[in-house]
């Protein structure tokens, strides 16, 4: 009876193995393409030495003034000879790369380079509309037999919550997180609150409040999202991969025009701890800050605080990404 039972288990296990191995050999890339693109970047970059692990930054253009249009790994190879692909689609974030990151085994790129984005800090980044079909995809990215991912897709097995459940959570979070000013700016909700450039309909009232709930925050090691940047880190030491975050350009110019010094001293008491955190050289893992690299005049969107440049800003970010992997290439040489 026993015997019999063994023999029924070793033959399910074998059944399921060959239907994994079927369903990824022959229809898991396509259905890729169409519901985890993010992975399907990943296996068909793996040519290159470097993976470009971004949101939208990466390719977001000026559709009106842009005679080029290239997306910033394309423009990364005007600069160097160092192959670089991306990985990237948009409003993707840490907890999205991190899985993918998992994926890849040692030697199959030299190393990854990962946007490291201030504002997917922030609290309504971190509960976006967007997060619920992105965390549906992500099952699809998770360390475990395709099959498997595959059926915890179609059961909607995943964390999901309402849009407004979401909204919910970040409101919480514009009331409850303190920041280092004195009152009436000491949260994110009240500073808001404080006039500014006439009443709330007033368009630069407006973009004034949203750099305050985009840039307005104090990450410390608990911080949502840093447990994604930590396993990033963390598996590409383990793959012996080298490792570069890049912290890429914030609009500090418009900041600061429209909030002060006070938004100013909140963003770079942050990049101060994310360079402390993540730069460890020994470990070949190394942030290039470039958060001040561009002017206002080189971001596109102008009611709402992005990380879409125009074709000087990408390549601006193309050329220090550039020079910066040619240094790590020639420290590992």
């Amino acid at each position: 009876m026993i015997k019999n039972i063994g023999l029924r288990i070793v033959g399910i296990a074998l059944i399921f193995l060959a239907a994994n191995w079927i369903y990824k050999t022959y229809f898991f890339e396509d259905f890729l393409q169409d519901h985890g693109t993010l992975l399907y970047y990943q296996q068909n970059a793996l040519d290159a030495d470097y993976l470009y692990y971004s949101a939208s930054s990466e390719f977001s253009y000026d559709p009106e003034n842009d005679t080029n249009q290239e997306r910033i790994t394309k423009l990364i190879g005007n600069h160097t000879d160092i192959p670089v692909k991306h990985v990237a689609e948009a409003a993707h974030h840490a907890g999205i790369f991190a899985p993918c990151v998992q994926q890849l085994n040692e030697g199959d790129v030299k190393g990854i380079v990962v946007v490291l984005n201030y504002r997917s800090f922030s609290p309504e980044w971190l509960e976006s509309n967007n997060e619920n079909s992105l965390l549906q995809s992500r099952t699809l990215y998770e360390n475990r037999p395709v099959l498997i991912n595959r059926l915890f897709m179609s059961l909607n097995a995943y964390e999901q919550h309402s849009n407004e459940e979401r909204e919910k959570r970040f409101l919480e979070m514009f009331n409850s997180w303190p920041l280092p000013l004195d009152p009436p700016k000491n949260t994110i909700a009240s500073w808001c609150a404080v006039e500014k450039y006439g009443d709330w309909t007033n368009p630069k009232r407006q973009l004034a409040d949203h750099f305050i709930k985009n840039y307005g925050f104090v990450l410390h090691d608990q911080s949502p999202r840093m447990s994604d940047f930590d396993l990033i880190a963390q598996y590409a030491k383990e793959r012996k991969l080298s490792l570069l975050y890049v912290l890429i350009p914030e609009n500090i110019e418009l900041a600061k025009e429209l909030l002060g010094n006070d938004i100013i001293q909140i963003m770079n008491q942050n990049r101060k701890f994310l360079m402390d955190r993540y730069d460890r050289p020994n470990d070949n893992q190394y942030v290039l800050d470039l958060m001040d690299l561009l002017k206002d005049e080189n971001f596109i969107d102008r009611k709402y605080p992005t990380e879409h440049y125009n074709f000087e800003g990408r390549n601006q970010v193309a050329q220090q990404v550039a020079g910066y992997l040619e240094k790590i290439e020639s420290q590992e040489k």
